[in-house]
């Protein structure tokens, strides 16, 4: 065996500038909690060789339970408090983009009378500030710290990206809705600054959190989710990125009649897609919410036994 491939002896930390190979995962029906590991698990938070500790024992190198080196990645070996907090977050966020569907279904009715212009901008400000409270909510629920932070599976930057992105969203989006609540003929050269900066915190909120949900579903061997998440970090980006230009032409020119007749049609395309999207998201995070619930029933399960 080559040198650099060599395992770490039982009980001993690993060469910092050696190649761990991977492991296979132990059977977990030929180990009892109090059974010593009687082959070669390296912790997967520094690489320690756990051979002669039981399931029970931590890692003296990092203080990671030694059993994740026998379970790996799988999401159902964390803790079901930090599971039904992440389920909890879904169903928020699911909550908020049933009420931006119903905020612009509020929004095309009062087009139809241009007299409901006020009316619709106060009632629109509303549905606005309480789904922002619930997406704040809901983002701060899902990106929980994860209970054994110091894993490489439990280490990414999409978590703390998301919740900076978060607040910026929070903050600008409230600064829109009292503008909306008092709906006046300039509001959208008013607000534009605060569109501006909008738009490029749901620009990086929609990269940070759908790599995120990606990085989740994965861990729940939900391939086909994490491939639907992708596609709608694409659409988001498509869909932000026309946020972004339409704002700064209002800070740029007052208006964005600069960019007509183009601006009539993209608005009518984008109209489409805004809710192609919402729909699309509904179905896939109801399905992020079931596979979150089988994690958090799998890991009650496995708490029951002691396992985790």
């Amino acid at each position: 065996m080559d040198e650099s491939e060599r395992q770490p002896e039982p009980g001993q930390a690993p060469d910092r500038g050696a190649v761990i190979s991977p492991l296979v995962p132990l059977p977990q029906h030929s180990l009892s909690r109090d059974a010593p590991i009687g082959t070669d698990a390296l912790c997967i938070g520094c690489g320690y060789n756990l051979r002669g500790l039981t399931r029970a024992a931590r890692c003296p190198e990092c203080g990671l339970p030694a059993q994740h080196a026998l379970h790996g990645d799988d999401l159902c070996y964390n803790p079901p408090a930090w599971l039904s907090r992440l389920r909890l977050g879904a169903w928020l966020l699911l909550a908020a983009t049933l009420l931006a569907l119903l905020r612009y279904a509020i929004w095309r009715i009062a087009l139809r009378d241009m007299t409901n212009y006020q009316l619709a901008g106060r009632i629109t400000a509303g549905l606005v500030i309480t789904s922002l409270a619930i997406i704040l909510i809901g983002i701060l629920c899902f990106t929980a710290t994860p209970p054994f932070y110091r894993s490489p599976a439990a280490r990414t930057w999409t978590r703390p990206f998301t919740r900076y992105a978060t607040l910026l969203y929070v903050t600008f989006g409230l600064i829109l809705a009292f503008e909306w609540g008092q709906w006046g003929s300039n509001v959208a050269v008013n607000a534009a600054w605060a569109n501006v900066a909008a738009a490029c915190a749901s620009i990086v909120l929609g990269v940070s959190y759908n790599l995120l949900c990606v990085h989740f579903v994965l861990r729940m061997a939900r391939a086909g989710l994490g491939i639907a998440f992708v596609c709608l970090l694409f659409v988001d980006l498509l869909q932000n990125g026309y946020w972004l230009w339409r704002s700064v032409s209002y800070l740029v020119h007052g208006n964005d009649m600069f960019f007509w007749p183009a601006t009539e049609k993209l608005n009518d395309i984008f109209e489409y897609v805004y809710v192609g999207r919402a729909l699309a998201g509904i179905v896939i995070i109801s399905m992020l919410i079931q596979a979150l619930q089988e994690a958090v029933e799998r890991s009650k399960a496995m708490s029951e036994k002691h396992d985790i």
